[in-house]
C-alpha cells in the first residue's frame, strides 16, 4: 500500500498533466521557419536571460528580466541583450487571458537576432517557438529579423503585425511589414496566412553606381492577395511619397502606418502589372514559397 504522501504526489502529477494537455496550443509557425522549442510543461535550451523571461508560470516581466519596468525590459548578460514584452491576445474583459510573451535576444556584434514567442493561458505557459533569420534555417533564403509590432483581434481570428529588418555589409538592407494571421479556437491558435503588407529593398553597393530602392505592397482581397511592385523607384518619387533611407538617416525609426502609407503611395504609381497570389500559395517567407 502506497504511503499517503506518494498518493498525494501522484494525484498532483496527474492533475498537472491533465491541465497541461488542456492548455490552448500555438501551432503552425513552422511554415514561417520558426522552430518549436517546447510544449506545455516542457523545458528547452536557451540563454539564461531568455529562460528567466519565459518561466513555466507567468510572472510580470519586471521580476524576471529587470527590476524597473513591467512592460518592456533591457538586460545584459555578457554580450547578450534581452528585450521582453507582453501582448494581450484576448479582450480585457475575457474570462481567460491569453498572453503572447515576446523575447528578443541580440548581441552587439551580430546582425541577426533571436526571437522567442511563448503563449501563456492564465498563469501557465503553453508552447514556445524560436526564430532566427540565418539562411541555414530557412532553405537558404535571406529573410528579416522579426518583432511583433501590434495585435488585432476579430471573431475567431488574430492578426499579428510584424516588423522585419535586416542590414547587411556593403550597404544592403530591407525593411518589411507582414501580417501573420491565425485562426482561434478554444483549443488552439493556428497560423493560416501571411500577408506582405509592405517591403523596401536596397541591394549591395558593389561599385560606385547608385543602388535603387525596390518597393512592394500587398492587399488581401476576397479570392487572392493583390501584389503591387515598383522596381528601381526614382528618387523624385521616393521624396514625394515621404521615404527616408534607414541606412542614411540616423533619426529613422520604424513606424508601421507611415511605412505602409509610403509603400502604397509609391506602388500606386507603378507601371508594372499587378499580380495575384492565391490564398493557399505560400509567399517567399514561407516554406515552399519562392
Amino acid at each position: 500500500m502506497f504511503p499517503f504522501t506518494c498518493v498525494v504526489a501522484l494525484i498532483l502529477f496527474f492533475q498537472h498533466s491533465s491541465h497541461a494537455q488542456s492548455l490552448p496550443r500555438l501551432e503552425g509557425l513552422d511554415r514561417l521557419y520558426f522552430v518549436h522549442a517546447a510544449g506545455p510543461t516542457e523545458s528547452f535550451d536557451a540563454p539564461q536571460p531568455v529562460l528567466e523571461c519565459l518561466t513555466a508560470l507567468f510572472t510580470p516581466i519586471a521580476s524576471q528580466c529587470i527590476r524597473n519596468s513591467s512592460k518592456s525590459t533591457d538586460a545584459d548578460d555578457f554580450s547578450t541583450r534581452v528585450q521582453a514584452k507582453d501582448f494581450l491576445l484576448t479582450p480585457q474583459d475575457a474570462p481567460a487571458r491569453r498572453i503572447l510573451r515576446q523575447v528578443v535576444a541580440s548581441t552587439t556584434t551580430a546582425r541577426i537576432t533571436d526571437l522567442w514567442w511563448a503563449l501563456y493561458d492564465g498563469q501557465e505557459r503553453s508552447d514556445v517557438w524560436h526564430f532566427n533569420a540565418n539562411p541555414v534555417h530557412s532553405e537558404g533564403k535571406l529573410l528579416a529579423n522579426y518583432e511583433l509590432n501590434s495585435v488585432t483581434r476579430s471573431a475567431g481570428r488574430l492578426d499579428l503585425c510584424i516588423y522585419g529588418w535586416m542590414f547587411r555589409p556593403q550597404g544592403a538592407w530591407w525593411i518589411v511589414g507582414k501580417t501573420f494571421s491565425f485562426r482561434v479556437t478554444a483549443d488552439a491558435i493556428t497560423f493560416f496566412s501571411l500577408r506582405n503588407d509592405f517591403g523596401f529593398f536596397h541591394g549591395y553597393e558593389l561599385d560606385e553606381k547608385e543602388v535603387p530602392v525596390h518597393v512592394i505592397s500587398e492587399s488581401e482581397r476576397k479570392s487572392a492577395f493583390e501584389v503591387h511592385a515598383y522596381d528601381a523607384v526614382p528618387d523624385s518619387l521616393l521624396k514625394r511619397c515621404g521615404f527616408t533611407d534607414p541606412g542614411l538617416d540616423e533619426r529613422w525609426h520604424f513606424d508601421w502606418s507611415e511605412l505602409d502609407k509610403t509603400a502604397r503611395c509609391i506602388t500606386s504609381r507603378s507601371a508594372q502589372p499587378v499580380t495575384y497570389r492565391a490564398p493557399n500559395k505560400p509567399s517567399f517567407s514561407e516554406r515552399g514559397g519562392n
